[in-house]
């Protein structure tokens, strides 16, 4: 009786292991909010050590998020995470944007790391009222910017 519960048990936890080997873009959205955050985070710093306003970029290419965070001058750092089945979209305001090939995010913040200004393809945001990035895949996530440049894995 005991083997019978042993193997039971085992049988129940490979298949929950497998299903993580065999989806392996169920963690794409995580993945991407940690880049987006660390590269958020980056930039703001990096506007207060350079007293240079600094613009993150998120955008498409292909079946990759580039980030790319820069300067009036020269490109800071770039990061780029290859996954097929996502897609971004920014709330602001009551408006919702879909990412796509044409239409890139982006945020500059000023050497205080304060947000300056921020954009989603030609269209101006607002803010004050906190951009909310949703990274929608098997899961979703959710990144904040505050308009103070404080940016968070949670809704705004």
């Amino acid at each position: 009786m005991e083997l019978v519960v042993v193997l039971l048990l085992l049988g129940i936890l490979s298949v929950t292991a497998l299903s993580r080997f065999v989806e392996p873009d169920a963690f794409a959205p995580r993945t991407i909010v940690a880049v987006v955050l660390a590269q958020g985070h980056y930039a703001a710093q990096s506007a207060q050590a350079s007293s240079d306003d600094v613009t993150l970029r998120v955008s498409r290419v292909g079946t990759t998020w580039q980030t790319d965070v820069s300067d009036s001058v020269v490109n800071l750092r770039m990061s780029a995470v290859d996954v097929a089945n996502t897609r971004i979209e920014v709330a602001n305001d009551g408006n919702v944007y879909d990412l796509d090939a044409a239409s890139s995010l982006a945020l500059t913040f000023t050497d205080d790391g304060e947000l300056l200004s921020g954009s989603v393809g030609v269209s101006v945001l607002n803010l004050g009222a906190g951009t909310e990035v949703r990274i929608i895949g098997d899961s979703s996530q959710i990144v904040c910017f505050y308009p103070t440049g404080y940016a968070s894995a949670r809704a705004c």
